[in-house]
């Protein structure tokens, strides 16, 4: 009993087995392949990420400029509409005026 004690405090202070270095450094190797990996498919799942943002922002930026196309066109609609009316309105004026027999 007493050797079997003495094996084993003996093994407990000896440097370790290359067999126990071996699978150490295996376990340390595989580590850093789990973390190689990782970062990679975090990588790729952002530039999935920013290929979709990017994307989506070019729609939105046809968007607006349809819209800004859209809206130069109706303020030029609007301009012609408040000249015609005023046109129109003088035309009215001047026929009231004509026919009232009044001068202009």
């Amino acid at each position: 009993n007493s050797q079997q004690q003495q094996q084993q405090q003996t093994s407990l202070n000896a440097p370790p087995s290359p067999q126990h270095h071996h699978h150490y450094t295996q376990q340390i190797n595989q580590e850093h392949i789990n973390s190689i990996v990782n970062l990679k498919l975090l990588v790729a799942n952002q530039q999935a990420m920013l290929d979709a943002l990017s994307s989506k922002l070019h729609n939105a930026e046809l968007a607006n400029n349809i819209l800004q196309s859209e809206n130069k066109i109706l303020t030029q609609n609007n301009e012609m509409i408040q000249q015609q009316l005023v046109r129109k309105t003088r035309e009215v004026v001047e026929m009231k005026r004509e026919v009232l027999g009044l001068e202009t």
